[in-house]
């Protein structure tokens, strides 16, 4: 066996167990939170930012050709972003979740309104039938969640505070200031980046 398979396989074998640990750490972190059926949004959030966070670190984990200065910032970035927003969450899950729910619903209230538009403003346009199935999919999907004239759209921020005033407020500067910030060049695309790399 060469050093480079050895050290292939070596990779391998690392990736494979880290898989297993973050899988195994999101179940014992998601077996201690009882839900309450009466507040399941609290209950959908938290999950459903523990699941992204796990998501993000095993695709991360399992596609070492992106481990570079140019795609790795981006999902260390969004990482990042998930991790304070969860903990800032904690702060006080019942007025936060409903924030940050309402928000992501506004949102994507906006973006069928945008698909909508754009299908009755130009027919001729390559909108196949399977493009209006999905926008009906994901129109019914919205309706499910609250329906949409009750929605509100707001395209400020969802928290209403700035991502360092969260990272502050859950004593999270130092990921912010040193994680945070040198990733969100590379996430816009801005010069510090682009002119160094």
């Amino acid at each position: 066996m060469t050093d480079n398979t050895s050290a292939q396989n070596r990779l391998k074998k690392f990736i494979n167990d880290y898989t297993v640990i973050a899988k195994k750490g999101f179940k014992e972190r998601w077996s201690q939170i009882t839900p309450d059926i009466y507040v399941k949004e609290i209950h959908q959030c938290i999950g459903g930012l523990l699941a992204r966070q796990t998501t993000l670190a095993i695709e991360f984990a399992q596609s070492p050709n992106i481990w570079n200065l140019n795609i790795g910032p981006l999902i260390l970035r969004c990482m990042i972003d998930a991790h304070i927003t969860m903990e800032w969450i904690l702060d006080d899950p019942p007025n936060r979740t409903a924030k940050y729910i309402q928000f992501g619903l506004g949102q994507e209230k906006l973006f069928l309104e945008y698909l909508r538009q754009d299908i009755e403003e130009n027919p001729d346009d390559e909108w196949t039938d399977d493009d209006k199935k999905l926008l009906e999919m994901r129109k019914n999907w919205l309706n499910a969640q609250c329906m949409d004239w009750a929605i509100e759209v707001n395209v400020g921020s969802w928290s209403d505070i700035s991502i360092y005033e969260m990272a502050k407020d859950t004593d999270n500067e130092t990921l912010y200031r040193f994680g945070y910030v040198p990733f969100s060049g590379p996430t816009h695309n801005m010069w510090q980046h682009v002119g160094m790399v």
